[in-house]
């Protein structure tokens, strides 16, 4: 992950993370349902997965943190079916902050929640990229 640069004596945060991923996973499901059934799984969770953070943050914005939590929960499972282990842990930690309250917490959600969005769009980019390169 490459942290921060400096500009005008400021630091500045440059979050790039690689994204963590099972591929092992992906072939375990292509083994048990099969290449295509596989491949349209992988495919309907990734749709599932950016609707569900559509509504995380539609949810935060509202200030509703039982929205959050639930669809935060629901997002875990999703990205562990598809092997998306940094998508997890990140909906894992949203789930956590917004079980808290206070000033800290918001700030700690609205973080962890930006961080969520990030690591979910290169994972799934990940995903494209494995199944691009298939033979």
């Amino acid at each position: 992950m490459e942290w921060e640069r400096m500009q005008n004596g400021v630091h500045i945060l440059a979050l790039r993370e690689r994204p963590r991923y099972d591929a092992s996973q992906i072939e375990a499901l292509k083994l048990q349902l099969g290449g295509p059934a596989a491949e349209d799984l992988v495919c309907r969770a990734a749709e599932e997965l950016a609707l569900r953070i559509s509504t995380l943050e539609r949810f935060h914005a509202a200030g509703d943190g039982t929205g959050v939590r639930k669809t935060a929960r629901g997002l875990t499972g999703i990205a562990s079916q598809i092997g998306l282990d940094s998508v997890a842990a990140v909906a894992h930690d949203v789930e956590r902050c917004a079980a808290c309250q206070g000033l800290t917490a918001d700030i700690a959600l609205t973080s962890t929640l930006a961080r969520l969005v990030r690591v979910a769009e290169t994972s799934l980019m990940a995903i494209w990229d494995l199944d691009e390169e298939a033979p």
